[in-house]
C-alpha cells in the first residue's frame, strides 16, 4: 500500500530556509537539493530531476517548516528562470 503513495514532503537541505513560497519553488525548479521528511525514503536527499524520474508528487515545507506549498506534480513544466 505505501509503495503506491507518490506524495513526499521535503525541506530545504544544507541549512536553507525560505520566507516565501516563491523562493522555495524557485530553488526547487533550479534543481537544488531538498531532504525528504515524509513519505518513501524519508531522510534521503532529492531534487526535482530525481522526483520527476520517480514520478513523485512533492510538497515543500518552508518558513521554519511551518508552511507547505501546493502539491507539485511530476514534470510540472519548465519554470526555470532565464
Amino acid at each position: 500500500m505505501f509503495r503506491d503513495l507518490k506524495l513526499i514532503r521535503v525541506v530545504p537541505s544544507h541549512g536553507r530556509d525560505y520566507r516565501s513560497k516563491e523562493a522555495a519553488l524557485r530553488d526547487w525548479y533550479r534543481n537544488h537539493d531538498f531532504t525528504i521528511v515524509w513519505g518513501h525514503q524519508s531522510g534521503r536527499q532529492i531534487n526535482r530531476t530525481e522526483a520527476n524520474q520517480l514520478g513523485l508528487e512533492v510538497q515543500i515545507r518552508y518558513w521554519r517548516n511551518q508552511r507547505l506549498t501546493e502539491v507539485i506534480q511530476p514534470d510540472g513544466g519548465d519554470h526555470s528562470e532565464e
